[in-house]
């Protein structure tokens, strides 16, 4: 009868199974969350900042995630300077890419948390149906993550 040196077989074994121990034990990966970058909207207006009126062009952005079925719709306003302004607020759901509008309400950061809005007359000359359709842009794409 030979004798087998089963020394190194249960080396592995043992290192196998600590491995799969410390692989049950540890927690679960994190998704990187926009947060966490610093590029999310504020969720409110800051505490005690002003009421001011900013005046600017609409600007719509529709992202349809088909694989989980869901529609973001961003609302945007950029200034004559080229200031551009994110619009939260249930003034801002019925406004459409295009259209001039004086929007009040109370800032935190890029963010205005509007409360009124006033839309302005369409210039001479110019539809607002073509106002709208000159403004309206389609991309088809697959969002990809992306890190520092």
């Amino acid at each position: 009868m030979s004798v087998v040196d089963r020394t190194p077989l249960r080396l592995a074994l043992t290192l196998f199974a600590l491995a799969a121990l410390i692989a049950a034990a540890a927690p679960p990966a994190r998704a990187h969350h926009a947060e966490e970058h610093g590029i999310a909207s504020a969720r409110a207006p800051a505490a005690g900042a002003p009421v001011e009126a900013l005046a600017g062009t609409v600007q719509v952005v529709v992202i349809e995630d088909r694989v989980v079925d869901m529609t973001i719709r961003h609302v945007g306003l950029r200034l004559a300077d080229g200031t551009s302004f994110a619009l939260k607020g249930t003034a801002v759901e019925t406004l459409t890419s295009g259209a001039r509008i004086e929007a009040t309400g109370q800032r935190n950061g890029n963010t205005l948390f509007v409360t009124q809005v006033r839309v302005a007359a369409t210039p001479p000359g110019e539809s607002r149906a073509n106002a709208q359709a000159s403004q309206t842009r389609e991309a088809v794409g697959t969002p990809r993550p992306t890190s520092k």
